[in-house]
This record gives C-alpha cells, structure tokens and sequence, in this order.
C-alpha cells in the first residue's frame, strides 16, 4: 500500500462525510445493512459489528467461550440494531462512522 501512496497520511485524499461535491444535499442514511446480516469474526475470534473493525472496538460477542448464534443475538447486538432503525446512532460504536458523520 505504501508503494500506492495508501498509508496514512500519505497527504493524499481522506474520505469525509456529506460528499462536499455535491450540488443538492445527500439523503439521510440508512440502517447499516452489515449489522443485519454479516458476522465479521476477529483474527481472535471475537464477533464484531463492523468490517471497518481493525482495532476490536466493536465486538459483541467472544466466540471462544460463547455461540455465534447467543453473540448474534446479544442484547448489546440487539440494541446496536434498535438504535440503527430508530435512525439515531449517536452515543454508539457506530457514531463514529463516515456514514453518519456530519
């Protein structure tokens, strides 16, 4: 990646939210589809509520001690997933995310 001028701070391009290069406004964002339906497991075996998860903020589950299907259906799980439908994703691991970033 580095060869590509991709690490960071390559002083290259950085998304931001909103896509400044629009003329009209974007829609508001939807529910993130992955917490519905992908199970992201961490090189360690934790299941994560993020692709983007590089660092284990976003685990829900460890499934070395616990089934994919109770961590699936975790209440921490369950309530990531309320605050998505609700439409208001702040004060979670998902705030932080381009999507919803202003």
């Amino acid at each position: 990646y580095g060869q590509a001028g991709l690490t960071a701070g390559a002083g290259g391009t950085r998304p931001v939210a909103g896509n400044p290069g629009r003329l009209d406004a974007m829609r508001e964002p939807i529910p993130c589809w992955s917490i519905f339906t992908e199970g992201h497991i961490t090189f360690d075996g934790r299941l994560s509520a993020c692709c983007f998860d590089h660092d284990g903020r976003f685990s829900m589950g460890d499934l070395t001690t616990t089934s994919f299907a109770e961590a699936w259906h975790s209440d921490p799980f369950r309530a990531l997933r309320a605050e998505h439908l609700r439409g208001d994703v702040s004060g979670t691991v998902c705030a932080g995310c381009i999507a919803y970033s202003s």
